[in-house]
């Protein structure tokens, strides 16, 4: 299970982190947890949706936690208010919501009222989908989630010298990082044309098939692309491929992108990896490009 903390900045919140703790419940802190961005009201809207109930801790009155609180009334989601005793106002917007008076550090009595509220909480069906996007993803202002896999691989990629062992080794990184089962291939012989990579993925089957190789090109041009296109047709053209490349020279060249070869620059998929997995990333690139959407 999932709660949203919601508090004002210097309050103590160690007692009931370490309650929910305890009962294996993941916290997700209105404080710590979200940087400012486009829009912070739509991230922590999104927040609390995701969530299965709201804490409150309520010292004294904040505007804060009074939008949080209204937030999760409108989406009926379960709260529990420690409202302190030391409070020189009365929160009427959390009379309507579990209320326990007593002060943020007073273990007991929190725990007491917390194993009452959670016993009537009854717990979301959670997706494979959020599992994996609870596992991989933080929050940032704008209510979008961004991947963390994407910022170490991008950070990664910014500090590669310009190499093509270097790429190859990166796209292991994204292979592994995104569970994809990958084999790397032997060098090319005069007999035979091998892509640097075969990779299998479940989600992609149904559009590319199992398996789809993968070639990695430092630098494509219109003679080594119609050089290696003819050796794709010579030894491999039942295959489905992906190319990725860094750059394009001259710039306005045409790639020869169908249904079997998908050529995609390396910088555009990294910034697909910002809010997709691996696969979606490949799927929302093809699409794009069949239907020639920028």
């Amino acid at each position: 299970m999932k709660a949203f903390l919601s508090y004002r900045f210097g309050d103590d919140t160690n007692t009931i982190q370490k309650i929910l703790k305890d009962n294996d419940v993941q916290v997700f802190d209105g404080m710590s947890d979200l940087t400012i961005g486009k829009s912070l009201q739509q991230a922590i809207k999104n927040s609390i949706k995701e969530c299965d109930f709201v804490i409150i801790i309520y010292t004294e009155a904040n505007s804060n936690i009074a939008f949080e609180a209204g937030v999760a009334c409108a989406l009926n989601k379960p709260i529990l208010s420690i409202v302190s005793t030391n409070s020189t106002d009365e929160p009427d917007f959390l009379f309507d919501s579990i209320l326990v008076r007593s002060s943020p550090d007073e273990y007991e009595k929190i725990k007491f009222s917390f194993d009452l509220f959670l016993k009537n909480i009854k717990p979301k069906t959670t997706s494979s989908y959020e599992l994996r996007r609870s596992k991989y993803h933080k929050f940032y202002g704008g209510g979008e989630a961004i991947d963390i896999r994407y910022e170490k691989l991008n950070s990664l990629w910014k500090s590669l010298d310009d190499s093509h062992q270097n790429i190859e080794n990166f796209f292991k990184e994204v292979f592994n990082q995104y569970n994809i089962k990958f084999v790397e291939n032997s060098l090319s012989t005069e007999d035979r044309f091998n892509a640097d990579f075969s990779i299998w993925s479940d989600a992609l089957s149904s559009i590319m098939g199992n398996p789809i190789l993968v070639e990695i090109k430092r630098n494509l041009n219109q003679n080594n692309v119609s050089t290696f296109l003819d050796q794709l047709t010579k030894f491999n053209n039942s295959y489905n491929y992906l190319i990725f490349y860094k750059t394009l020279k001259p710039e306005s060249f045409s790639l020869p992108n169908s249904n079997k070869y998908l050529f995609i620059k390396i910088e555009d998929f990294l910034q697909k990896l910002k809010l997709n997995d691996f696969d979606n990333s490949i799927r929302i690139i093809r699409n794009e490009i069949a239907h020639k959407v920028n």
